[in-house]
């Protein structure tokens, strides 16, 4: 952490620099998902492959945004990595309209269920997956992803001190 706190990169830099890579690893594995829904479980894919895979990236974005952020208030690695498990995996995944339904929700739960972009990636996923929704049918989800990925990358650019 030394190194790159002596260089001459600005904050907003580094973290774009943190969260690259981080974004790059994820699409990997969207492949890996894909296939392991269509051939494994038989989920018929309707829509169109650039479009899902664009979209990913918007998700991963939002999503690895808030986990730099989230790593901007923790000393250290582990501590991160527990934070980012409990909202994204306990959560994001329990409250995202996966296992439960939205429409069973309450007001205020799935209020908070679409503060997680898990909940919106859901939505995008089943509508491109399923039914072969284009961006037209999606756009306000990806709206809120983006804005979601903006934001949290902002707040961390600000919040994040280049000090050991």
């Amino acid at each position: 952490m030394e190194g790159l706190i002596v260089t001459p990169i600005g904050r907003g830099e580094l973290i774009l620099g943190k969260l690259i890579p981080y974004v790059l690893a994820g699409m990997l594995s969207v492949p890996l998902c894909m296939a392991t829904a269509v051939y494994g479980f038989g989920v018929p894919f309707r829509g169109s492959l650039w479009l899902y895979l664009a979209l990913s990236v918007i998700f991963l974005f939002a999503a690895m945004s808030i986990a730099l952020l989230l790593s901007v208030f923790t000393n250290s690695q582990q501590v991160a990595i527990i934070g980012s498990m409990i909202i994204f995996l306990f959560s994001g995944f329990f409250m995202s309209g996966l296992l439960i339904p939205l429409a069973i929700m309450g007001p205020v739960l799935k209020m908070e269920a679409l503060m997680f972009p898990t909940t919106h990636f859901v939505i995008i996923s089943r509508g491109v997956f399923v039914k072969g929704a284009g961006l037209a049918e999606l756009q306000g989800y990806v709206i809120v992803l983006a804005v979601m990925g903006v934001i949290f990358l902002a707040l961390t650019a600000l919040m994040f001190k280049k000090k050991l």
